[in-house]
């Protein structure tokens, strides 16, 4: 992957371009942003022009050896480290080696992936993914070995929140004091779990959120829409690539989640557990990515909302379909002046959607979340 091939994040691209071009570049370095930034993006990037043979004033040449084995992820001094569990495919005794085919198949179609699309993707959705103390001694091991091709030697540590606890133990040394030309490069959306004694040996890159005008270039150029369409994509996307990925996927998202989110409100307004239960049926044959989207969608909607109610009805970041809903929602909830209400049921859309990231059952999550909408509504307040 080329830097020209990653979306937004010039100011980044050209604090790593410049570390190249003077030779400081650190030993260990941990890119951490959100969701969707492309952190993983921007280190294939870095690391592909680290190696290429012929690198140009701010790109890597994209055609020699070097280039082509990079981009293919098949350098054989560019190592991977990433979560795994056992599968039908593998059943017993995972390690990176067995899915890194797997492994180079998802991140070129996709280097703006996150840890339940790889999940998914290797069909173990529903487990928790390791990076197991076996993949540190290969680590070490490999480490300890001359380059076979390049100058340098390199490994990717993808999630490294994921590092079993003695796996990190195992790693501590050879991140703190390397072999002479390694680099260690960390990719993470989640920095506070990381175990401190990692962060405390590697130099932090901040990866911001992709500003709407890289991602409105992206919707146009890689998608089938103009750019009135993109930017409903774009607006609810919020910085994310791989939001934007899900919406451009399906051009009927935006107004399935607003169908959703409308029985969704409509069942806790009337407190209809049956209702609520067939809405289960519903929402839980989506996938949790596409979950996730949709309780981001709710809790921006709830916020429009607010921005509705505060600025006396002028509102624009909302279609047609959506503005008449908020309309609705607003003289049918609120009374007087109880706009905490709003507040809150945003705040458990949030809830929700971090349950969901981390793996909680969806079902128990929905239900969970339609039971204290109800509440919230009728003015109450769950613990």
């Amino acid at each position: 992957m080329r830097f020209k091939d990653v979306a937004g994040q010039q100011k980044v691209k050209n604090r790593l371009i410049q570390s190249v071009k003077t030779g400081r570049v650190s030993h260990a370095q941990l890119f951490y942003g959100p969701e969707g930034c492309g952190n993983l993006a921007l280190v294939l990037a870095y690391i592909q022009f680290i190696y290429c043979e012929n690198p140009g004033p701010d790109d890597s040449c994209g055609v020699c050896f070097a280039c082509i084995k990079s981009a293919k992820l098949i350098h054989p001094d560019i190592h991977f480290v990433f979560p795994v569990a056992t599968s039908k495919e593998v059943p017993d005794d995972p390690t990176c080696s067995k899915y890194l085919n797997r492994w180079r198949e998802i991140v070129k179609k996709n280097p703006y992936i996150n840890l339940i699309s790889w999940l998914a993707y290797i069909g173990v959705e529903n487990k928790q993914g390791i990076i197991t103390v076996h993949e540190s001694s290969e680590i070490v091991k490999t480490l300890l070995l001359k380059p076979y091709e390049a100058e340098y030697k390199s490994v990717i540590i993808w999630m490294p929140e994921k590092l079993h606890p003695s796996a990190a133990t195992k790693l501590l040394k050879i991140i703190e004091e390397p072999p002479e030309k390694t680099f260690f490069l960390l990719v993470t959306h989640n920095y506070e779990s990381i175990l401190k004694t990692i962060l405390s040996r590697t130099s932090l890159v901040k990866i911001p959120r992709i500003d709407d005008n890289s991602l409105m270039d992206y919707a146009v150029e890689k998608g089938t829409m103009d750019r009135v369409e993109a930017l409903k994509c774009v607006r609810y996307a919020d910085g994310n690539m791989l939001r934007l990925g899900t919406m451009m996927e399906s051009d009927a998202s935006e107004n399935q989640f607003l169908l959703s989110f409308r029985k969704l409100l409509q069942n806790a307004y009337q407190y209809d557990i049956l209702a609520m239960y067939a809405w289960l049926d519903e929402i839980s044959l989506m996938g949790r990515e596409k979950q996730k989207n949709f309780l981001f969608y709710g809790s921006t909607i709830l916020r429009e909302a607010l921005v509705f109610v505060a600025c006396n009805g002028k509102i624009n970041r909302t279609g047609p379909d959506e503005t008449e809903f908020i309309t609705k929602l607003s003289s049918a909830i609120l009374k007087g002046n109880n706009t905490w209400i709003l507040r809150a049921m945003a705040e458990e859309m949030e809830k929700a959607h971090n349950h969901i990231d981390r793996n909680v059952n969806a079902r128990t999550v929905f239900f969970d979340l339609s039971v204290r909408l109800c509440d919230t509504i009728r003015g109450e307040k769950r613990t």
